[in-house]
């Protein structure tokens, strides 16, 4: 991996403005998680920092696993997940519970009446939600291969999970080498959120999983050729916007990462750069085919078969908007917003209304961004619970193991201005582009949850340069100890 020692001076700004974005918003998110709980998260941010601490000792090691060092990492993520499912096992609630319900229905039923189905339960999905359809379709399939339980959705999404976590040590591993991958996967095992996420039936689980596929695809390029490489990134995006459509701003920092590369290379190559770019252009429009072509077959299929009316690469951006910009509400879901989320007039006035005065929305974006990236205590993952568990070891906990996280993150992204690799920079732009876009749409806390593996891989990134330093002072001993045996 190169480090980048000479850089142009779009170069330059391009990293300027996507670290100091990052650098500030993850900042933000540090002060909520410290002064969230006060004094009284003390004790859970040493508990935080010993687990961190064991975490880091225990990829110290990974170097005697080999090639079964993703095989352990897959391991413990699955056998820890599935210890959640057994004993913090949440049935389904609200939104979960509706796709859930509408999923059943269409397990058990011909497909000659799911057009029935959809025009019952599944009104609301079929007439102003069709983005989540190939989802409810997914769930549906599992129940049908699997039997009617929500519990066999739970099995599944947790092999997902635990996949996330492999891919997290992998991305981490071709970014920061072997160990910080190694420490990046340990890092998401046992981060508390995703554990007490586990069973919710929750799209974010596939959705994360192929996120983090195509991520790592644009940054390994395993194939030989060029379009091939953009036909797994373009595909397997495509299958994360299928599960959660929230795909757009990744595809645009890949397209960005693509790009900076040749901005990499721009000084190396003065007789090149044509060629530079035209492989990144046949890149660029390679991914967006494949990912738009995936969709508008989707979509075809899905309209003409009736299953929805509107349109999958339709999200109801206005609404979202609208909800975004309401300072009373904070960015998040209110009741006055969701009464007006199918009139369009409505909503344009409302946003219209709402970015009259600058400062206040300026003050808005601060809050959210703040409350996005301090707020990882879910209420979905303790919903109807009670006891000190729900109550006190799970919000406590995890906010105090995402501060530690965030600080290793903004630590790496300051190193990363004078010696970063060009690898990490995919990272960057990946959460410069969502702190971006959820600076005006609405927000919900688990909003952050694809956030989550990207950070532990930063978090991971930290400890790069001490594994590095020990390694070197290991060697330089061993081959005095060696040479002093040659002296005897």
């Amino acid at each position: 991996m190169r480090t980048l020692q000479t850089k142009s001076v779009l170069q330059r700004i391009a990293q300027t403005i996507t670290v100091a974005g990052v650098i500030f918003v993850l900042l933000l998110g540090a002060g909520v998680c410290a002064f969230k709980y006060g004094t009284a998260g003390l004790p859970y941010i040493f508990l935080s920092a010993m687990v961190i601490f064991l975490c880091a000792c225990g990829a110290w090691f990974s170097k005697y696993l080999g090639r079964w060092r993703f095989v352990v990492i897959g391991a413990l993520a699955l056998f820890s997940r599935m210890i959640m499912l057994a004993v913090w096992n949440l049935p389904p609630q609200n939104d979960f519970l509706t796709t859930y319900e509408i999923a059943l229905q269409l397990s058990v039923s011909p497909m000659s009446q799911w057009r029935d189905v959809m025009a019952g339960i599944g009104q609301l999905y079929r007439d102003y939600w069709g983005v989540h359809m190939p989802f409810i379709l997914c769930e549906s399939g599992i129940l049908k291969l699997f039997g009617g339980h929500y519990a066999a959705i739970q099995i599944v999404f947790a092999v997902f999970s635990a996949g996330s976590c492999v891919l997290a040590a992998m991305l981490g591993e071709k970014v920061f080498g072997r160990r910080a991958g190694f420490l990046a996967g340990l890092l998401l095992i046992f981060q508390p959120t995703a554990l007490f996420f586990t069973s919710v039936l929750s799209n974010q689980h596939m959705a994360v999983f192929f996120c983090l596929l195509g991520l790592y695809f644009a940054v390994s390029k395993p194939l030989k050729s060029g379009l091939a490489n953009a036909a797994l990134v373009g595909g397997t995006l495509a299958c994360s916007q299928l599960a959660r459509p929230e795909m757009y701003v990744t595809l645009i920092a890949v397209a960005c990462y693509e790009i900076y590369e040749v901005l990499t290379l721009w000084k190396q190559n003065h007789t090149e750069r044509i060629a530079l770019i035209k492989t990144a252009a046949i890149r660029i429009v390679g991914i967006f085919f494949i990912f738009f072509a995936i969709l508008l077959l989707c979509n075809a299929v899905l309209k003409g078969t009736g299953m929805i009316r509107g349109s999958m690469l339709e999200g109801n951006f206005s609404y979202k908007l609208a909800v975004g910009l309401n300072a009373e509400s904070q960015g998040e879901w209110n009741a006055s917003d969701a009464e007006a989320c199918n009139n369009a007039e409505e909503l344009n006035r409302r946003i219209r209304e709402r970015i009259q005065r600058p400062g206040d929305v300026v003050a808005l974006v601060i809050r959210k961004e703040g409350a996005l990236l301090g707020s990882y205590d879910y209420g979905w993952c303790t919903d109807g619970k009670q006891g000190y568990t729900a109550e006190r070891f799970f919000p406590f906990m995890s906010e105090a193991y995402m501060l530690l996280i965030l600080l290793c993150a903004v630590a790496v992204c300051i190193c990363g201005f004078r010696n970063g690799r060009k690898e990490q920079m995919l990272l960057q732009l990946f959460l410069f582009g969502f702190f971006l876009i959820f600076a005006l749409i609405e927000v919900q806390n688990r909003y952050n949850y694809l956030f989550l593996p990207v950070l532990c891989i930063l978090a991971g990134g930290m400890f790069a340069a001490f594994y590095k330093k020990f390694s070197d002072k290991n060697a330089i001993t061993d081959r005095v100890v060696e040479n002093n045996k040659k002296k005897v």
